[in-house]
């Protein structure tokens, strides 16, 4: 058995002006997913008598404007960011080992001018350890990241590097167990689910769930399965198309099918691939694909069926106690972070490799609308638990963030 992870002490004494803390989010794809939204909780949440948070984008996204408006300093390093991989993407072997020592002492400099007391790397353990994590070095001030992807680490020096961290918080048990592998000691490791916060999120809810439907065509005697993410291969949207062609006819009739997410260009032909699926099945007018929205919560509140299905086990998977929260029954992955949080009361988990697990799920759910009610309000009951409260997760990362003050 792994050993248990030591418990963190929060801190309770209160510095005499709060330490100045630099969050780092790693994407830089273009999309905008749950590591930016566990970032923005993060930072809105914080004490801030006791902490001060600054946040680094590398890319401008629809959060700078939230984050500035409740007085975070919010920093976009989107054209450093491009100079740099210009550079490294041109030049030789040895041009590229200048430019990277270049980039630490640039990252030094950022860290020093805006009087940084401790750096927090956001999104993946893979993220920051070849320039930010020895730019606080030299800086002298602690580094953490929050592990939220790349589970497998395989490469010797990503291995290593991923065990220099002052502190590694993982966003599941799951993640924790993956740095464990890595090698990570337990004395420098800890895990938080990402918080939610319910009733903001039901307060998002712009129209009622008739109104919604309406604009989709989906009649009260059917059923919508909305599933979110964006659209990209390991995201599973194509395993949920394959379960609904193991349907038989009249059922897959009954279901109306929102596939909600940006696509990027890198996503194109995985687009072409589902959108030639949808029409073998013959369901165009009702399995869609709408692209990013800003009114997520009131398409899951709409739903009767909410679906998660990642090929890989995701880390924790954000948009399964979001679609909770809304009442939705979730089918969701087995594997990962989903798979802690949902338990039999309040929803169902199959192996994304299986579509034929999907299919069974959906069938019963189809076929039994008081089930789905059941479920739905077994999920609601789970969402509102503290593990999966923003405030939970502040409270762990906070007392991370003193404990390596220290």
């Amino acid at each position: 058995m792994p050993a248990p992870l030591i418990p963190l002490a929060v801190s309770q004494s209160s510095p005499d002006s709060p330490v100045r803390i630099l969050h780092v989010e790693g994407n830089a794809d273009g999309s905008v997913g749950g590591s930016h939204r566990a970032l923005v909780n993060l930072a809105l949440g914080m004490d801030r008598r006791r902490f001060e948070p600054v946040v680094l984008f590398y890319q401008d996204n629809k959060h700078v404007a939230e984050l500035r408006a409740r007085g975070v300093q919010v920093l976009c390093y989107e054209k450093v960011r491009e100079r740099e991989l210009r550079i490294r993407l041109g030049d030789s072997k040895a041009h590229k080992f200048a430019d990277m020592g270049a980039a630490i002492l640039r990252r030094r400099a950022f860290l020093r001018e805006h009087r940084i007391g401790l750096l927090h790397l956001n999104n993946s353990p893979l993220f920051g350890f070849s320039d930010w994590l020895p730019a606080a070095r030299l800086a002298r001030i602690p580094c953490i990241t929050f592990a939220m992807g790349d589970a497998s680490i395989t490469r010797p020096v990503n291995r290593w590097f991923a065990k220099r961290f002052d502190h590694v918080i993982a966003c599941s048990r799951y993640m924790a167990e993956a740095m464990r592998n890595v090698g990570v000691r337990d004395e420098r490791l800890s895990w938080t689910y990402l918080g939610i916060d319910p009733a903001s999120l039901r307060a998002a809810v712009r129209r009622s769930p008739a109104e919604t439907r309406r604009e989709f065509g989906v009649p009260d005697d059917e059923v919508l399965i909305v599933m979110i993410g964006n659209l990209r291969s390991w995201k599973g949207q194509h395993v949920l198309l394959e379960s609904l062609r193991g349907m038989g006819h009249e059922m897959r009739r009954k279901v109306h099918v929102l596939f909600v997410g940006a696509i990027t260009a890198a996503d194109a032909a995985y687009e072409a691939e589902l959108r030639r699926m949808i029409a073998e099945l013959d369901g165009v007018e009702r399995l869609r694909i709408i692209g990013a929205r800003d009114d997520v919560p009131t398409l899951l509140a709409a739903a009767d069926i909410a679906v998660h299905a990642s090929t890989m086990a995701e880390p924790f998977g954000l948009v399964v106690p979001e679609a909770m929260v809304q009442g939705a029954a979730v089918v969701a992955s087995r594997f990962g972070g989903p798979g802690e949080v949902i338990d039999s009361e309040c929803g169902l988990t199959f192996d994304p490799g299986r579509p034929a697990e999907l299919t069974a799920h959906l069938s019963s759910l189809i076929a039994n609308p008081e089930r789905r009610r059941r479920m739905g309000a077994a999920a609601r009951g789970r969402a509102e638990q503290r593990d999966l409260s923003i405030e939970a997760m502040v409270e762990r990362v906070q007392a991370v963030y003193a404990r390596v003050l220290q």
